[in-house]
């Protein structure tokens, strides 16, 4: 509760201010609480039978965690990187 009523509204002016070219969330159980944090509203598109969900107007991905392969192997990976090339993202 306390992070959703002071670190949410923090993450949201954040990412206002900043204005990040693209948002990646891992972890698929907390995708309700990355949706709610970056006051996503609309219905994501979901690609790879559900296992990745993108709002390409907010630029952002919520995938499983990249740390378990199971979730995550290289195609799926590979999905998100072509995602981030498809929205023009670029690294420093």
């Amino acid at each position: 509760k306390i992070v959703k009523e002071c670190r949410f509204p923090k993450i949201r002016e954040f990412k206002e201010k900043c204005k990040p070219q693209a948002i990646i969330c891992y972890g698929k159980s907390f995708w309700d609480e990355f949706k709610e944090a970056f006051d996503l509203k609309e219905e994501g598109k979901k690609i790879e039978n559900g296992k990745i969900e993108i709002y390409p107007e907010e630029k952002v991905i919520l995938t499983p965690h990249f740390s378990r392969y199971s979730l995550m192997p290289d195609d799926m990976c590979n999905k998100v990187i072509n995602i981030l090339k498809e929205w023009k993202v670029k690294l420093p």
